[in-house]
């Protein structure tokens, strides 16, 4: 289940800014009073990639989903680009730039 909710997601951390594309293994786990990701993936460059979270810092954008609930909206990866999407499935990201919001 976690490697098919990860594939497409940006991971940024150490500096790096990679896209999820096949993926190995992927566990979000509790380790202390933290949650975190384990991701062993290749990125979209080829590249082959292993970010432990809470190790390595950093931070996960998450695909978006095929369909939304009521409080499912927020800000997701939607091919390699951090955008803005409403409760509906809408993309918003636009309107916010056009009102000097960053996402």
């Amino acid at each position: 289940m976690d490697k098919e909710k990860v594939k497409g997601a940006i991971i940024s951390a150490l500096g790096i800014t990679c896209v999820v594309d096949k993926v190995f293994y992927a566990h979000e786990e509790k380790v202390g009073t933290d949650t975190g990701w384990d991701i062993e993936f290749v990125d979209t460059n080829g590249q082959y990639r292993h970010w432990k979270q809470w190790y390595d810092g950093g931070k996960i954008t998450m695909p978006k989903p095929d369909s939304f609930s009521k409080d499912d909206g927020g800000i997701y990866a939607v091919d390699g680009e951090r955008r803005l999407i409403d409760s509906y499935g809408g993309d918003v990201t636009d309107l916010f730039h056009k009102y000097g919001y960053a996402i």
